[in-house]
């Protein structure tokens, strides 16, 4: 339900939930980032490459995902 509301309303970021989703977002685009690094250097991903998560690690926020990940400067 509360990723349906996302479209209509954006993010809110009035709970854990909210900026949970947010660290998972980041954890994947940072994710994405670094294959498109790999792939523009090597012409390919590197084998056995996996991606250390850096926001989200084992359903819980790490230090990053709780200071780091304000939008707009908001707490």
């Amino acid at each position: 339900m509360r990723l349906e509301n996302y479209g209509e309303y954006g993010v809110q970021f009035n709970d854990w939930h909210d900026s949970r989703m947010l660290a998972l977002f980041s954890d994947l685009f940072q994710e994405l980032e670094e294959r498109i690094e790999q792939f523009e250097k090597y012409g390919d991903i590197k084998p056995g490459y996996r991606y250390a998560p850096k926001y989200v690690i084992n359903n819980r926020l790490t230090t990053l995902g709780k200071k780091e990940l304000k939008p707009n400067g908001l707490d």
